[in-house]
This record gives C-alpha cells, sequence and structure tokens, in this order.
C-alpha cells in the first residue's frame, strides 16, 4: 500500500515516446532526506494492474539514480497511449507517493519526441507555473487545486520548498525580476507576497472581491499589480504595502502584464464565450492609452521584450498584435489551431515570432509578419498552464491532471 510519509520522488526524466521493443531508460531524483545508496523504484501500469519491479541507485549526494535498459516486455503490452506511475520504495517494500508518466507508441518513421521531465504532482490541476531565475539558479515556481505554491530547482530537479497559507485554489504567480519575491494570487481572493530564498510570508493582499487572476511585478520591483474576476485591477507600492491605484475595468479580468520597460499595463478581461477587452494603461499618469473591444473573451496576452507591441488570444485560437502605443492592430494570425489558448509568449532574440499553447496540448509558433504559421505540434496534453524561459530554452507545462513537465525548446522548431 503507498504509504504518504514514504519515500518521495522529485522529478523523473525520461522519454514521452518509444518504439516497440526498444530499450529506454529513465532518470529519477529523490527528495534529499530520502537519499540511500540503494533502492527500488516501482512502475505501476495503471492499466491491468501490471507492474515492474527495478533496482535503483541512488548517489547520496545529488540524490539522482538512473534506470537503464527498461524495454517493453510480454506483461507490458503498449497501447497508443498508456499512464503509469513511478514509485520510489522503502527498505520494507512500502512505496511512497508517485509521480504519474505517459508513454506514447511512437511511429518508427517519425522523430523522436522531446524528453520531457515531470516536476510534481497534485491532488488536482496545476493551474499556474512560473520560471524564473534567483541567484544564478534557474527555478519554477507551480500552484495549484492544492493551494500550495512550491518551487523547485529545474535544472537539479528537487523541490526546494513548499509555501502553504492560501485556502483556496492558487491561480495566478508572478516573480520579482531579481527573483527574491513571489507573489500569488488564489481563489480565496488574496494575493501573498513570499521571499521566495526563506519561504517566509511577507504580507497578505486581501482588498479583492472574488478570484485573483493576473499578478505581474514592475520591472524594479517598487510595484504589483493585481487582477481579478471582481473587475478590479489593483497596482500596490510594495514597500508600502498599499494600493495605489484601482482600474474599474468592469469585466472579469483573466490576465494583466506590465511592459519590460515599466511604462504601461496591459490587462485583459471578459467572460468564457462572451465579449472581451483589451485595455492598456500608461503607469506614469494612468491614462488609457488604447482599449479594443473583442467578440469573445481574452484567453492570453504577451508584451513583446521591446515593450512596442502587445499580443492577445481571443476567444478559440484567434491571435492578434497591437501596436503598444497607438493601438493599431499589426497582425492577425491565419490558419492557427481553433482551440483555447492559455499562453502565448514572443520569441526571445526572434521579436517577429510568437510561440503559443492550446488547452489540448498543441505548440504552435506563428510568424507575425508573414501572418502564417510557422511551426505547429501536438504534446497530447491537456494543458492549463505554461511559462517560457525568459532566455527561450525552456518551458514549463501544467496540465489537468496535476503533472508538471519541463521541455526545452530547441531553436531548430523555427
Amino acid at each position: 500500500r503507498l504509504d504518504v510519509h514514504g519515500p518521495r520522488l522529485e522529478s523523473v526524466l525520461g522519454p514521452s515516446t518509444l518504439h516497440s521493443n526498444q530499450p529506454f531508460s529513465y532518470r529519477l531524483a529523490v527528495a534529499p532526506e530520502d537519499s540511500r545508496p540503494t533502492r527500488f523504484a516501482l512502475l505501476q501500469w495503471k492499466y491491468a494492474e501490471n507492474h515492474l519491479r527495478i533496482p535503483l541507485g541512488i548517489d547520496a549526494t545529488s540524490g539522482h539514480g538512473v534506470i537503464m535498459g527498461i524495454g517493453p516486455s510480454a506483461e507490458v503490452e503498449l497501447a497508443d497511449s498508456v499512464d503509469g506511475t513511478f514509485y520510489l520504495e522503502s527498505d520494507q517494500g512500502r512505496p511512497g507517493p508517485g509521480i504519474p508518466i505517459t508513454y506514447e507508441q511512437a511511429d518508427a518513421d517519425d522523430p523522436e519526441e522531446a524528453y520531457l521531465s515531470v516536476l510534481s504532482a497534485y491532488l488536482g490541476s496545476t493551474l499556474t507555473v512560473e520560471i524564473f531565475d534567483r541567484d544564478g539558479e534557474h527555478l519554477l515556481a507551480t500552484g495549484g487545486d492544492d493551494a500550495l505554491v512550491t518551487l523547485w530547482n529545474i535544472d537539479s530537479g528537487h523541490r526546494l520548498r513548499t509555501l502553504s497559507g492560501h485556502s483556496a485554489a492558487v491561480t495566478s504567480m508572478a516573480a520579482s525580476r531579481d527573483g527574491g519575491r513571489l507573489a500569488s494570487g488564489s481563489g480565496d481572493h488574496t494575493v501573498r507576497i513570499w521571499d521566495s530564498r526563506s519561504g517566509a510570508l511577507l504580507a497578505t493582499l486581501g482588498e479583492h472581491r472574488d478570484v485573483v487572476t493576473g499578478t505581474a511585478f514592475s520591472p524594479d520591483g517598487q510595484r504589483l499589480a493585481t487582477g481579478s474576476w471582481d473587475g478590479t485591477v489593483r497596482v500596490y507600492d510594495t514597500a508600502m504595502l498599499a494600493a495605489v491605484k484601482t482600474l474599474e475595468i468592469g469585466q472579469r479580468i483573466s490576465m494583466v502584464e506590465i511592459s519590460s520597460d515599466g511604462a504601461f499595463l496591459a490587462v485583459a478581461a471578459g467572460t468564457m464565450f462572451q465579449r472581451g477587452q483589451l485595455s492598456v494603461w500608461s503607469m506614469a499618469d494612468w491614462s488609457l492609452r488604447f482599449a479594443v473591444e473583442l467578440d469573445r473573451e481574452v484567453t492570453a496576452l504577451n508584451i513583446s521584450a521591446t515593450a512596442d507591441r502587445v499580443a492577445a488570444a481571443v476567444g478559440r485560437g484567434q491571435v492578434y498584435v497591437w501596436d503598444a502605443v497607438s493601438g493599431g492592430l499589426l497582425a492577425a494570425m491565419q490558419g492557427g489551431p481553433a482551440d483555447t489558448i492559455p499562453r502565448l509568449g514572443f520569441w526571445p532574440g526572434l521579436p517577429r515570432y510568437l510561440g503559443g499553447l492550446t488547452l489540448t496540448g498543441t505548440m504552435f509558433i506563428w510568424d507575425t509578419e508573414s501572418g502564417r504559421l510557422q511551426s505547429q505540434k501536438r504534446t497530447r496534453l491537456w494543458l492549463t498552464s505554461a511559462d517560457f524561459a525568459s532566455d527561450g530554452t525552456r518551458l514549463a507545462l501544467g496540465d489537468s491532471r496535476g503533472v508538471v513537465r519541463l521541455i526545452a525548446m530547441p531553436t531548430t522548431l523555427l
């Protein structure tokens, strides 16, 4: 039986696809307190209750172990998609909490899929993820239905700390540019500000009257913008921890973004299957730069690193780019996926390209100058959240099963 207090896996790195009768390997990271030279890893297949028990040698310093040469056996027949769970067993043979994995049966003529790193598992959906850097470390914050914020080192795969305090799902997150502070918005109507190094709770902001769906720090860290289903955006002075401006938008806020130069704030709003709005505000005097009324809700929002363009996804798969100063429409995507898009991002170093993800797992890259789809790829995941690393080399994906995967993003996709 499972032991909730038993040895805990922190991450699993291995192939997402495999060919019939082809060996493959997995790299597992173990919680530091559970690191011992030798353990057993138990691979439990969810269908037909098949399982494999594999010896696992663990480096006591790094907490990493490698399982080599596992191949499909007579007791594990691969279907088009097979769900399983990896557990780490104690010396008494009791498996601790597991991490779900998924294999896809690959066509021998198709190229290998990118490796996926599984960093977390919840009892519900992973609703928000945030990649950021701090003191030379590459970190990931995750939040979801369990009302916790969890910090990970994405190079080692180890969990650094878990932050508790929210009483409802964590629905949005933002890190300050130096990575020292993390803001989390929640279904409990509050925003909490954390010290990412110590895990200390620095402040609780409770002025919103509904779910907090957007959080964004200014580049200098002196302002924090929060948006809520209550139809308001509140901008706080992070030193005084007091609201300095409240914007009455009048529609449910889905996302807020502050430009890289701190000059303006973009607000996405709307209700599912109803009309939406994109508005852009000057943070110097809070004048409205421009507002666009749309026939559907805005589901994703991003500002280019050059702070001159704003991109938004609308309804089911409509994507537009506006000039951030004049509000003039610059581009509209043609032939994109007809599905809800929860995340957009301008490609670092290649600003003409805009990347996005759909709820049903399609990753796409759009050339905003030609208006054409440059690349499209299915991941076969049901996505609820995503975030791009600032250098564009990594992508974190949260899905509806509570799993967070980290994908390396090669420039060859372009």
